[in-house]
């Protein structure tokens, strides 16, 4: 199953003091993640109403960031002219690597009468191992005392650098009301714990050293509501909602420039079409209306060895990430 990911691309832009080249600023930001989760489940029907679950889930991370602030780059003296007290150059990571991590799933379902059902389940944390890139020192060249420089003899020699990130605990209730045969209506809620993750949660901002102190997301609810009408015997109609609050805080979004989920409402609809007894159409579309979220630009270097985010932050400049989402889905399914 495909549970969780991110593609971003933003080019180089000389003009953009964000996606300027570095040492100025990133340079072009390319990021890839994308996750699977292989579950290995096991469901007990205690009674006629009661049914208990749990699933040992084996999860594959693969990731791709370039450059890649979490480690700690390659500086030197900052260019007397421009202000900064160092000049710093983040290595590249732009080679996809896969990272793996178990958790346990526990679920409990509940039949309260031939109209009601209720469920829960608890997803514990995932603790990948870090993800491991063989780069190289991105530093090109060494500035003297004078403000004139020479050029760096490490230059492009090889370095291993690595970033922690796993997954969240995630928490589920939900309630199931069945109308009829042909009506069936499904309501959940989710919490979702990023901020004890390693890589995702944290304060957010830039460490002293120049890396990130990771992207600083908050804990999010999520909300959702789906409807399923069987209009006949072979047409089902399907609809759904949910909100789910963003993990990026205003302070730091600037952090979340390579992992942008701004969005917070989607809307759902869908319909399965039995097109003989053996062959099904299901069609599926999602929209996500655009959703912006603006924060301060933050810079590690305009102070020596910064400690907290006031340190890193440049005077009345506002970054703004924004996102819409749109998605369809075809799927054929054979049952013989």
């Amino acid at each position: 199953l495909a549970v969780a990911g991110f593609r971003t691309d933003w080019p180089q832009d000389p003009n953009n003091p964000i996606f300027s080249p570095q040492p100025n600023g990133f340079g072009a930001v390319k990021t890839n993640l994308a996750i699977i989760k292989i579950p290995f489940a096991l469901a007990y029907q205690v009674s006629e109403r009661l049914s208990i679950g749990g699933a040992i889930d084996l999860f594959q991370g693969s990731l791709a960031i370039s450059p890649l602030p979490p480690a700690v780059p390659d500086c030197t003296l900052g260019d007397p002219a421009t202000g900064v007290t160092r000049d710093c150059f983040y290595a590249d990571a732009d080679n996809t690597v896969t990272s793996y991590a178990v958790s346990l799933q526990l679920g409990v379902h509940f039949q309260v009468n031939e109209r009601w059902s209720l469920g829960a389940s608890y997803t514990t944390a995932q603790d990948y191992d870090d993800y491991e890139w063989n780069s190289s020192i991105a530093l090109p060249y060494l500035r003297q005392g004078d403000g004139s420089t020479i050029v760096n003899p490490d230059f492009g020699r090889g370095r291993t650098i690595r970033y922690a990130l796993d997954g969240a605990a995630i928490a589920s209730v939900g309630a199931a009301y069945r109308h009829s045969e042909r009506l069936q209506i499904g309501v959940d809620v989710r919490f979702i714990e990023y901020t004890s993750v390693d890589g995702a949660g944290g304060v957010g901002g830039f460490k002293p050293d120049g890396s990130l102190n990771e992207i600083g997301w908050d804990d999010i609810w999520v909300g959702a509501i789906g409807v399923e009408y069987h209009a006949s015997e072979r047409l089902t109609l399907r609809g759904g909602f949910n909100y789910g609050e963003t993990p990026i805080r205003e302070a730091v979004v600037f952090t979340s420039l390579g992992t942008p989920p701004t969005f917070e409402q989607h809307y759902t609809f869908g319909l399965g079409l039995q097109l003989t007894d053996a062959v099904r159409l299901d069609v599926g579309a999602y929209y996500v209306p655009e959703n912006s979220i603006s924060g301060p630009v933050l810079n590690p270097n305009l102070v020596p060895n910064p400690t907290t985010i006031a340190e890193q932050t440049v005077p009345g400049a506002t970054f703004t990430l924004s996102e819409e989402l749109r998605s369809v889905l075809f799927a054929f399914n054979f049952q013989f």
